[in-house]
């Protein structure tokens, strides 16, 4: 056990600690502080009780993990100490938002188990805190105190501590498992206590086997992907899509490779070449290069950039799309051959596109060839008018060509299927600076931050905006961020440099070009 945690994860070691810990309490409680000193044949037994199955359980560890064999102590302890703050930021969607892994609130890991794990769990705690006294009578105090322990401190030091933790409470699935004992310990006692007649204990029991029906049936029925179970506090997986993450590993693409290989889309002896496209890349390579190489490309790209490259199918788990996207049942899209789902809920989406109308038009607004990017993506939001990606695209184009009601339009018809659109939401921004509405388009500006940080664009024209009313130092405050989130935004550079000299200081504005690095665009 020692050796198969730590395997797995540095935090592991709080298992050692724990034995340590429970072996030195017991040997207290037997023997007190003066058998530290006058029982010495006593102490060398519970020492052996510790170093054995600690020393084994290191080795088993170590034969298996390369970084540690290199250092056994140095690159352990170095493995938990990025652990505790490890250098990931994603974002995740947690009860209905979007928050980043790095700034986490207090509570995240307390929801997640909340409404993941099977309800009966759940009553088993709330009859430990009502019966707490007589289990703790009932049972070996120290037996029960080394299962709340091991349950309950790694999940408070995580929390304490501020650890990065995403994709739901994967992460502290070890101590949860000695929750589960401490949950049936306490249906056990109830179950004992008020049990006496067949009758009722039989009833009870059935109670029992009633409520983990729920998670077997689901188990049955979703083998590929039992994770994604949600419990009845939020209506299953059905009350959690839109709110909460499900398939965060992307275990779905084999379904989806599955059901293109049943279809005989990718088979045996193919002659043709098909391009796949997906933002689980590296699931889908691994499935279908050994088996069809060379016949099968396969592409990354983000779902909102998925028609920034031309493919014939694309494999879309619904990992890092945004609350409000999902929540208005935009996913799957409309041009979806095939959903993988878990109990009705789209996990995955399989599209197809034929006509290539929109990575054509996406295609020209890259060469700014903005007639046939409105010609091509036109012809795509007419196949498709919810295409949000070419919607988004094509308001670009008329913002170019100077077609400000057609930008609104198209603004209004992306923001309906796909509500935090930062990029429908910085054109939205620039159709009212051209109206002269700075108000209106500040407001549209600060929206898109707020989806999204890093929007080195919403700085930029929140800068202009400010020294269009004249606030120089906030035209400077904006300018400085836009150039922060993005080092190579050279237009950030310009304007942050024109705004030193609008200010009269021609010295710091030199300072600001010459710090743009070469190849900025």
């Amino acid at each position: 056990g020692l050796g198969v945690s730590l395997g797995v994860r540095a935090g592991g070691l709080i298992n050692f600690a724990i034995l340590a810990m429970m072996l030195g309490l017991n040997y207290l409680s037997q023997y007190g502080i003066s058998g530290i000193f006058n029982q010495s044949k006593n102490l060398i037994l519970y020492l052996k009780a510790f170093l054995i199955p600690s020393l084994i359980g290191y080795a088993i560890a170590l034969l298996f993990w390369p970084f540690a064999m290199q250092s056994p102590i140095k690159n352990v302890l170095k493995s938990l100490s990025e652990l505790s703050d490890y250098g990931v930021n994603i974002r995740l969607l947690f009860n209905g938002e979007m928050v980043f892994a790095q700034s986490l609130p207090t509570d995240y890991l307390p929801r997640w188990v909340l409404v993941t794990v099977p309800v009966i769990i759940l009553l088993g705690w709330i009859l430990h805190l009502i019966f707490i006294s007589k289990i703790w009578k009932k049972y070996n105090p120290s037996g029960l105190f080394l299962v709340s322990f091991s349950f309950l401190f790694p999940f408070l030091y995580v929390i304490y501590k501020g650890s990065t933790v995403y994709d739901g409470w994967r992460h502290m699935l070890f101590p949860y498992t000695a929750g589960v004992v401490f949950s049936a310990l306490s249906i056990g006692y109830l179950v004992d206590k008020f049990g006496s007649k067949p009758a009722i204990r039989n009833s009870m029991l059935g109670v029992c086997g009633l409520l983990l029906l729920s998670p077997s049936i689901f188990i049955i029925k979703n083998p590929a992907y039992p994770y994604v179970y949600f419990n009845e506090l939020v209506g299953g997986i059905s009350g959690a899509d839109g709110k909460w993450e499900n398939d965060y590993w992307g275990t779905s693409v084999k379904q989806g490779v599955e059901y293109l290989e049943n279809q005989g889309i990718l088979k045996e002896g193919m002659t043709d070449t098909i391009t796949l496209a997906s933002n689980f890349y590296y699931q889908l390579e691994k499935y279908v290069k050994p088996k069809y190489k060379d016949h099968v490309k396969v592409v990354y790209v983000k779902y909102r950039q998925r028609y920034d490259q031309t493919w014939d199918y694309g494999l879309f788990v619904n990992r890092f799309m945004d609350a409000s996207y999902l929540q208005k049942k935009s996913f799957p899209p409309t041009n979806t051959i095939h959903s993988i789902t878990a109990n009705g809920v789209p996990l995955l989406a399989i599209l197809r596109d034929t006509s290539k109308y929109a990575a054509k038009g996406m295609a020209a607004i890259k060469s700014q060839n903005w007639p046939e990017a409105i010609t091509q993506l036109e012809k795509a939001i007419s196949e498709d008018p919810k295409n949000e990606v070419a919607l988004s695209g094509i308001a670009n184009a008329y913002l170019v060509t100077n077609q400000p009601e057609k930008v609104k339009n198209a603004v209004d018809k992306c923001l309906e299927i796909d509500p935090d659109n930062t990029g429908a939401w910085n054109f939205l921004g620039m159709y009212y600076l051209n109206l002269k509405d700075l108000n209106k388009s500040a407001d549209a500006f600060n929206k898109a931050i707020s989806i999204s940080s890093n929007n080195s664009i919403g700085y930029y024209y929140l800068a202009i905006i400010e020294q269009q009313k004249g606030n120089l130092q906030a035209a400077v405050d904006q300018a400085v961020k836009s150039i922060e989130t993005n080092q190579m935004f050279a237009a950030g550079y310009q304007l942050l440099a024109s705004l030193y000299q609008q200010a009269g200081d021609n010295e710091k504005a030199a300072q600001i070009m010459n710090m743009m690095p070469k190849g900025a665009k």
